[in-house]
C-alpha cells in the first residue's frame, strides 16, 4: 500500500523565495500578525503557499476561487495561547528530531450547510491520536494531486457516508462553496497538556447542499473508528457557539451516536453550548469539547450570514 504523501505548507523567506515551514515556527508570528492577518492562498504541486496580502484589501467569502486552489485575502488567526507562539527555547530542544522535520501540514475542513440552514458537525473518536472526543466538522488531511474541493468531498464521505459529488451519490452537488478563513492549529492545543506533536494549517470550506438536514441524517453512516457522533446545529445554535452565549432553556439538537460495531442511535440534548464546553483533552466521560477552531469557523459563518449584502 502506497503512502499518502502530505501537503506541507511554504512561506517566502526575506528574498521572497518559497521555503518549506518550520514546525516550530509560528505562521501568525512569522508574518508580523498580532492574533491574525489576511494571505494570499495557492494549494499548487503539492504545496500550499501563504504570503501576506497587499494592504487594504479586504476578505469577502464569495471573491475566492477554490475551484482554481486560489485565493486572495483570506483570513489567517490562531489563539492567543497558540504552543507554537508560546514555546520557550528549552522546551523547543525537547521535542524529537522526527516532529520538528514534519513542518507544517495542511487539513481542509467542511462547514455543510443544508437548505434549512443547519450546519454539520461531528464528534471525533475517543481514541483518536489528535483531538480526541472533539467536536469539529468533517475534514482531514489534503492528498497530492487533489483540489480543496476534491478533498474536502473525500473526507465528508469516509467520516460520514455523505457522498456529495461522487459518481452514482444519493444528493445533488453542492449549490456554492467558499473558503471561510484559515486557522493555525497544533496537538496539544495548550502547552500545559504536552509539547507540540502536529502543527497544521486548516482550511476551512463553507458548502451549501440543497437538501434537508433530516435528509442527509437519514444518509449518514458515521465511521466509528474516526467518529463517535454527529449533529446538525440550528442557525441559533451557531450563534450562540459563535458568540459564546447561552442558549434559551429547552433548545435540543438531536445527535446521531456510533458505537465501536458501527450501530447507530439517535439521542437529544438540551445545551449544546454548555454541552461542548469541556477543557479536559481526553475526558470521554461527558459531551466533549467543541475545538477553539470550530468556534472560530462557526463565528466566521454566523458574520458572513449577517452582514448586509
Amino acid at each position: 500500500m502506497n503512502q499518502v504523501r502530505r501537503v506541507v505548507v511554504h512561506v517566502p523567506d526575506l528574498a521572497g523565495e518559497f521555503r518549506r515551514a518550520a514546525f516550530l515556527q509560528c505562521l501568525v508570528d512569522y508574518f508580523g500578525m498580532d492574533t491574525s492577518g489576511t494571505v494570499d492562498v495557492e494549494l499548487t504541486e503539492g504545496v500550499l503557499k501563504l504570503k501576506p496580502s497587499l494592504p487594504g484589501v479586504i476578505h469577502e467569502p464569495g471573491m475566492l476561487s477554490v475551484w482554481a486552489n486560489r485565493a486572495t485575502a483570506v483570513k489567517l488567526t490562531h489563539p492567543p495561547f497558540c504552543p507554537v507562539s508560546c514555546i520557550s527555547p528549552e522546551e523547543k530542544l525537547r521535542i524529537p528530531e522526527e516532529i520538528v522535520d514534519r513542518g507544517v501540514d495542511v487539513g481542509v475542513v467542511v462547514i455543510l450547510e443544508s437548505s434549512d440552514r443547519k450546519i454539520l458537525l461531528t464528534r471525533r473518536s475517543a481514541t483518536m491520536r489528535t483531538f480526541p472526543n472533539t467536536w469539529v466538522p468533517p475534514g482531514g488531511h489534503i492528498e497530492q494531486g487533489e483540489t480543496l474541493i476534491q478533498a474536502g468531498m473525500r473526507e465528508l464521505m469516509e467520516e460520514t457516508g455523505l457522498n456529495v459529488g461522487f459518481k452514482n451519490s444519493k444528493l445533488p452537488p453542492w449549490d456554492s462553496c467558499e473558503v471561510l478563513g484559515l486557522w493555525e492549529s497544533v496537538f496539544p492545543y495548550e502547552l500545559p497538556l504536552g509539547l507540540p506533536v502536529r502543527h497544521h494549517v486548516v482550511i476551512y470550506l463553507h458548502c451549501r447542499c440543497p437538501i434537508t438536514s433530516e435528509a442527509m441524517n437519514d444518509l449518514v453512516q458515521l465511521d466509528s473508528v474516526e467518529v463517535g457522533a454527529c449533529a446538525w446545529l440550528s442557525p441559533e445554535v451557531v450563534e450562540a457557539v459563535a458568540e459564546n452565549k447561552p442558549l434559551p432553556d429547552g433548545h435540543e439538537v438531536q445527535l446521531t451516536v456510533v458505537d465501536s460495531n458501527g450501530c447507530q442511535r439517535r439521542d437529544v440534548i438540551e445545551n449544546f453550548v454548555e454541552f461542548t464546553r469541556q477543557r479536559v483533552l481526553n475526558d470521554s466521560s461527558g459531551g466533549g469539547r467543541l475545538s477553539t477552531g470550530t468556534q472560530y469557523a462557526l463565528k466566521l459563518l454566523h458574520t458572513a450570514r449577517n452582514s448586509p449584502a
